[in-house]
Parts: C-alpha cells; structure tokens; sequence
C-alpha cells in the first residue's frame, strides 16, 4: 500500500501541468479533465461514478473551504470528514506531504475501506493547501484496472488561487469580539481533533493499541469556568474496534498567572462506551498530571477563528493533550479551537 501511494503522489508533484483544453471542465478553483461515468454534482462538490460489471470508480471535486495554515491538520480535518465518518477504515493510513509550485501544498493519503452493501475497496484523498483554502479531491477505486485512469485524472488537476473578493478576512478587526478583541477563556468549549493519531496526536500505550488499533480518530475538549475550575474530555475511537468509544475525563482547577495557565487535575478516569453513549463495564481511574502553560491566543486568518496556544513550559508533550501541533508557527505548543457544529 505504501509504493502503492508513493506512485500516487510522484504522479501528485506534476498536477499543475496544462491538462487537454478540449476535455476540461472547471469547478471551483479545479480545472481537470472530465472522467468518463455517470455523473452526479451538489452545492459542494461534483462527481463522476465508472462501472465494470461489480468494480467501480469514483471521482469527486469538493469546493474549497477556509484552511488552517497547516496541511497536516486540513488532511486531518477532510479525511476525518470525508473518509473515517463514511466508511470503516480497514488498514493503515499512508500519507505523503509535497510542496507543490504556486504556494500549494499537496497532502494525499489512501486506505483500505469498507461501507455496508459494497465490496471492500481503496479510498484516496487529495488536500491542496495553500492561499487560506483547503481544496480536497477523493477517489474511490474497487479493481486495479482502473489505475491508469486514476493516474491521468490527478495528472490533469489545475488549481488557481482564490479571487480576491473570496479570499479569508485578513485583519483582525474582523475577528470575533472579546475580551482585548479575543474571545475569552472561559464561558466556552476549546477543541481540537485528528483523524489519525499515528500520525498526527494522540500516542496511545501498547495496551491501549492491543484493545483498540492503531487508526481511527481523536478529539479534546476543555472548558474552564469563571470559577477557576474547567472540565477536560479526550476521546478516540478505533476503525478496528468500531464498536468502542473511549473516554479519558477529567475535572479539577487551573490558575492564571500573567501568560501562565496552571491545570490541576482533582479526578481523572477511563470510561468505555458503546455508540449509544452507555457505560460499558466499571470506570478506571487515570493518570492525574498538573500542567502549566505559557498561553495566549492567536487569530487564523484563513479560517476566521481565534485558536488558544497552550505551550507547556517543560518543553515536552503532554500525556493529557498528545503530541504538538505540527503547525510551524507553534511547533511545541497545543492549538484548541471552537467546536464543529453539531
């Protein structure tokens, strides 16, 4: 699978290479050349569906959306979205990062899925990043056969950047109100999530690897209360062991000190659940580790939204928060951001 993705993004490096004028069409900020199959198109992306005889291939274009200022964190984001909720990810992730020519970056990954009623299957996703968007593009292919065809359609891909009457709020001014023109730390839910915490967070221990794989997803949580106290919530769910939600939850006080934020845990336990949310089994208590941070705020142009910077002042990760953002202007520090809408 590795070579396999390897091959995918070598072919990646070029796709900003004229595509045949006579057969491309444009969405979006995507120029490509039109598949062959049945087509199919929403107000977010546009699709194409190949058939041979039970084998299959499909192509979608999806429109571009504020990004991050990280690739890592849109790949996250989109495979998260467009991926893990859809199917049931049967293997390993494999991802390449590449730097493409025109301020792009290009991340793509690929793994063995399944979804009810279709035969297993390989799904591929494509992240540009770059210019304050994200624009992403899948491919689904059942049979090797249609690899050829894969290849010329991610060769044909043109990307242009964003007009400028579309492009992300580029002052401050227009970011939320708040405390000093910041949202405040409290009287809110800070969060953060990855699709895959082998690759991009949450480190688990071997025992927790034994009971729920390798690949799936991880999401934190903090409140803090005007009161000095704040709730911390952390849950990852494995692709393997679908049916299994575990919860690390946690409660105790923190302490503002001019730009340091000390969290001192007075609970902490492991709670298993199924997907109904119901307790499975007795709760287990956790590692209770207090933790100060230098913190402070930083406004993400591209996407339009205040981020807290948590930096531990020891200068290593956390068990409680995983690994660093790997965002280049805070490589040791934790990024929390509003919660996706629900």
């Amino acid at each position: 699978m590795r070579q396999f993705v390897y091959f995918l993004i070598a072919g990646a490096l070029v796709v900003l290479t004229p595509a045949s004028p006579a057969l491309a069409e444009t969405f979006d900020l995507v120029t490509f050349a039109t598949p062959a199959g049945q087509r199919s198109s929403g107000n977010d992306h546009v699709g194409f569906t190949e058939t041979a005889g039970n084998a299959f291939l499909q192509f979608a274009v999806y429109r571009s959306a504020p990004g991050s200022g990280d690739a890592a964190r849109d790949f996250a984001a989109e495979w998260d979205d467009l991926v893990a909720r859809r199917y049931r990810v049967l293997g390993e992730l494999n991802t390449e990062t590449a730097n493409l020519d025109g301020g792009w970056k290009l991340t793509m990954g690929s793994a063995p899925v399944h979804a009810e009623g279709t035969q297993g299957f390989v799904s591929m996703l494509a992240v540009f990043s770059g210019h304050g968007v994200k624009v992403s593009v899948m491919v689904n292919l059942s049979d090797q056969r249609f690899q050829p065809k894969v290849d010329a359609f991610l060769g044909s891909i043109q990307l242009r950047e964003p007009p400028p009457q579309a492009a992300p709020a580029m002052t401050v001014a227009a970011a939320p109100a708040g405390a000093g023109g910041q949202v405040p730390l409290t009287g809110r839910e800070w969060y953060k999530s990855v699709a895959s915490y082998s690759n991009w967070g949450y480190n688990p221990s071997a025992a927790e690897i034994a009971k729920i794989g390798n690949q799936g997803y991880t999401r934190w949580s903090y409140v803090f209360n005007a009161d000095g106290t704040y709730a911390f919530t952390r849950e990852f769910w494995s692709m393997n062991k679908y049916q299994e939600y575990w919860f690390h939850e946690e409660t105790g006080v923190y302490r503002v000190a001019g730009d340091t934020l000390t969290v001192t845990p007075r609970t902490a336990r492991r709670i298993l659940r199924n997907k109904a949310g119901q307790q499975q089994g007795d709760a287990m208590p956790a590692e209770r580790e207090t933790t100060t941070y230098r913190y402070g705020y930083h406004f993400f142009e591209g996407l339009g939204e205040w981020n807290l910077v948590l930096t531990p002042t020891m200068g290593q990760p956390t068990q409680r928060d995983g690994s660093f953002s790997s965002n280049e202007l805070f490589p040791t520090s934790y990024l929390f951001g509003p919660p996706p809408a629900r």
